[in-house]
């Protein structure tokens, strides 16, 4: 992608490098919790490729297609486990704030690392880490959230370890966890914060500048059916969320079964082109704040006009 990246709307030209230092000030002193923020679903899968060993996430249906065909498997199961082709530094460029992350920890020729998943092993996570501390380096007013939800072969050693890389790369950037009325855009600017870290371990209750599972809630429809999805959406929507959290949306179906009567397909065409135009068409009817959308995720995010769409919520 250009170094500039800009994504063209219907009615204007969004900046996704600077879009919430471009806010209205009316938003500076809302929790950001009630903003509109636009996220990725497994935003490092891009880097998982056939080459990758079957990781610790794999589901059944993985695990099924490895004993039907072996090893040529992995040519079927790549094509359904990557969610988005731009790499997180496009992400950043095109505006995405929300980072869904799979991580499991694996020791290769006696050193042990930690690496990105999604059913097969994608590349290791501290260099991404440090392409978003660049990228917030050089966008002092940019905040990000980093959600750490699914955690793999990690002990409580393994754990601290990595918290302590987590803290080593973000250092001062890193939102102590505090009641969610008080983090506002003009709190964090004031104190040079611009890292929320989401980690859905019982270990996070001995570091009080992570935020634990609990306050990021992330229904999940579980189903490959456009319209359960949208159901089981308008009823969380309708049910209103909670005030005291933050709240993802997932505008996601997922394969189940899907993959072994597609097995020439892939995730994109058979799912991910197929409910973005729906949830889009959804989403731009509903607005931010306290009983509206927070965080959004999506497949393949540059489709649709997706985050300039949620990103526009913050001005209704």
């Amino acid at each position: 992608m250009d170094e500039n990246i800009s994504v063209t709307t219907k009615s204007a030209q969004f900046d996704g490098q600077h879009w919430i230092s471009l806010l209205p000030e009316s938003l500076h002193n809302l929790p950001i919790n009630m903003l509109a923020i636009p996220g990725s679903h497994d935003s490092c899968s891009y880097s998982v490729t056939k080459d990758g060993d079957v990781a610790p996430d794999a589901s059944q249906v993985t695990k099924v297609l490895i004993n039907m065909f072996g090893s040529a498997a992995k040519d079927i199961i790549v094509k359904w486990s990557i969610t988005q082709s731009y790499n997180v530094p496009d992400q950043l460029k095109a505006g995405i704030r929300y980072f869904d992350l799979r991580v499991a920890e694996r020791e290769v020729m006696g050193n042990s690392n930690f690496y990105f998943v999604h059913s097969l092993y994608g590349c290791t996570v501290i260099p991404v880490l440090r392409q978003i501390h660049e990228f917030l380096d050089s966008h002092p007013k940019e905040i990000v959230l980093l959600d750490f939800n699914h955690l793999y072969n990690m002990n409580d050693s393994a754990h601290q370890k990595f918290i302590e890389i987590l803290k080593d790369v973000f250092g001062s950037k890193v939102c102590p966890y505090l009641d969610t009325e008080s983090v506002t855009l003009n709190m964090m600017w004031e104190n040079n914060l611009q890292v929320v870290i989401f980690y859905d371990n019982d270990v996070v209750k001995q570091h009080m500048d992570l935020w634990p599972g609990e306050a990021i809630p992330s229904p999940w429809a579980d189903t490959p059916v456009a319209s359960k999805l949208m159901q089981f959406l308008e009823s969380h929507y309708e049910s209103q969320r909670p005030v005291d959290k933050f709240y993802v949306t997932q505008a996601i179906l997922t394969p189940n079964g899907t993959v072994i009567t597609n097995l020439n397909s892939d995730l994109k065409n058979a799912l991910a082109k197929k409910i973005a135009p729906i949830f889009i068409d959804w989403v731009q009817r509903k607005t931010s704040g306290k009983d509206g959308i927070n965080i959004c995720i999506l497949d393949f995010v540059q489709m649709q006009e997706y985050i300039p769409t949620i990103v526009g919520l913050n001005k209704k």
